[in-house]
């Protein structure tokens, strides 16, 4: 049984009562126990409720944005759907424009071709014009050509006679040529030279002759020449002597002669002061001395020619010529008075 004052079991009634103040401070914690969890409800419930309007509030905010997004979205679908509209009208112009220049360009085009085909066929008729009248001219040069041949055949005959008549005469001319050739070498002027080198009490005589031995004059001669001793100490070999020597000779200012007679000569000479001891050193010694000339002349041919002289000590009082710069020859051109023009061998 349950106590309709308490709410409780009924006790059993074996046990003794509880005492009424007892009872009382029981039910009034309850009341106080039940107050507070009411309040606890009423508070929980509070923020439920606050939770979902401020939830619902956030809901509302993202449904407007959504809404605000969607909205653009279908104004710039807008945009873009006018702009690809105006563009589409746009290239539906240009594409007009450009068929009614391509009907105007194969209207032309076909005009073009109606008149390349007159002008084709024109041509045609012309070539085959010209190629009749090629072939004519064709069958006239072959008739000018057969009676050019026998023209041609004629000539032939007469120019191998001229030919060989001309062969006779050039060979006779090359003929008369080097004879007459032969004749001027054998009558020229020919200049030869010859040293001396003398040792007569402390002086010593340096000399060279030059003779002409051809059969006719030399004409404006120019002769000089170089010598020099050296002691047994130089240490220059005797090649290097003679080179030196000689380009002294072709340095030298030397002497001028307007003509040398054939048969005759001039001998130019030097006298140098020289010991006893030195002369006797110097013609002992293998290059002790060298003397080199040079001469340049021209004949009654109008032709000139050139001719080199060297000497030197061999040893023990003896005389040789050098290897070199013993040689004669003939200027390739002259100058008008005469006078070569160009160098030799030796310059």
């Amino acid at each position: 049984m349950v106590d309709a004052g308490t709410g409780q079991p009924d006790q059993p009634h074996d046990k003794p009562p509880a005492p009424a103040t007892l009872a009382v401070n029981r039910n009034g914690d309850e009341a106080n126990t039940r107050r507070e969890r009411d309040k606890q409800h009423e508070r929980t419930d509070d923020r439920r409720q606050i939770f979902m309007v401020v939830f619902t509030g956030v809901i509302a905010g993202a449904t407007l944005i959504y809404a605000w997004i969607a909205g653009w979205q279908l104004k710039t679908m807008g945009d873009q759907a006018n702009a690809d509209a105006t563009a589409a009208a746009t290239s539906s112009a240009q594409i007009h424009r450009e068929l009614v220049k391509l009907n105007a360009f194969a209207y032309q085009a076909k005009v073009q071709a109606i008149a390349e085909g007159k002008a084709a066929a024109e041509e045609k008729i012309a070539a085959n014009s010209a190629r009749d009248a090629a072939n004519t001219a064709d069958a006239a040069l072959q008739r000018q050509g057969v009676e050019f041949s026998q023209q041609l055949a004629t000539i032939k005959e007469s120019v191998g006679e001229e030919n060989r008549f001309a062969s006779a005469s050039e060979k006779s001319s090359a003929i008369s040529t080097r004879a007459l050739a032969d004749h001027e070498d054998e009558q020229r002027a020919n200049i030869t030279m010859v040293g001396s080198v003398v040792y007569d009490k402390g002086v010593l005589t340096i000399g060279v002759q030059f003779r002409n031995i051809g059969q006719t004059a030399a004409r404006q001669v120019r002769v000089s020449f170089s010598f020099n001793g050296y002691p047994a100490s130089y240490r220059e070999p005797v090649a290097g002597r003679q080179d030196d020597v000689f380009r002294n000779a072709l340095r030298a200012k030397g002497q001028s002669i307007a003509f040398i007679a054939a048969g005759d000569n001039i001998t130019p000479t030097i006298k140098v002061a020289v010991s006893s001891a030195t002369w006797e050193a110097m013609k002992q010694s293998p290059g002790g001395w060298v003397l080199a000339a040079r001469t340049t002349y021209g004949d009654i041919y109008s032709r000139s020619h050139w001719a080199n002289f060297c000497t030197f000590q061999v040893g023990h009082d003896i005389a040789g010529f050098c290897p070199y710069h013993n040689d004669q020859g003939d200027f390739p051109a002259k100058l008008a008075n005469g006078r070569h023009r160009g160098k030799t061998p030796g310059e």
